[in-house]
């Protein structure tokens, strides 16, 4: 008789514990939007006839982000978003010239581990793209930069639609030729903080 009880209150506890962790995973599944704040350095190398150099700046600038969280498990989650940036970046100057860029959107694959029922720890990779341009400097076409974006983030649940997101990334594009025998290749590094909805 008392081990009929025993098992049975080891299946209730087993049975209690995975629910537990299946919520975990699905605290965090459903669409979400959000508004972020980015402070991203940006930094380009210039390849040319002369010595190569490197021009940078900084830029805090809003983005917008819309996307959908799988639970695949009691633990891990499979997100996807797009973002877009609703300001330009500030890309630097050379003498007198200025580099800007601007319509920058990404494409996101987030795979994530819920540490808690409120907490959620991803890795991000992306497809990452922007136009640029050159002011200042005479008659320069625009440019469009792609590129793979990487890093690590975090989902925090306030309640059980308010999230908090923490974001750092790295963005390497391809280079792009800007004039004859002159390219340039941008990257950037984004540190994001930002407020959501989970629906």
């Amino acid at each position: 008789m008392k081990m009929n009880i025993l098992a049975v209150g080891c299946c209730m506890c087993l049975s209690f514990a995975t629910s537990v962790a299946y919520a975990q995973a699905s605290n965090f599944k459903g669409p979400f939007g959000g508004i972020l704040v980015s402070s991203v350095g940006s930094s380009t190398d210039i390849n040319g006839s002369g010595p190569a150099f490197s021009t940078g700046a900084q830029t805090v600038l809003p983005t917008l982000e819309a996307g959908y969280n799988f639970a695949t498990t009691e633990k891990f989650v499979l997100g996807a978003s797009v973002t877009y940036d609703l300001a330009k970046t500030n890309g630097g100057n050379i003498a007198t010239a200025s580099l800007q860029s601007d319509n920058h959107y990404s494409l996101n694959f987030k795979p994530g581990y819920a540490i808690n029922d409120t907490t959620l720890l991803y890795a991000t990779i992306g497809y990452n793209h922007r136009n640029a341009t050159v002011t200042n400097a005479g008659n320069f076409p625009g440019y469009s930069f792609d590129g793979i974006g990487y890093g690590i983030g975090s989902m925090l649940m306030l309640n059980e639609s308010i999230y908090l997101r923490f974001e750092l990334q790295k963005i390497n594009y391809g280079s792009q030729s800007i004039q004859s025998g002159v390219s340039a290749q941008p990257s950037l590094t984004v540190g994001t903080i930002g407020v959501g909805y989970k629906f």
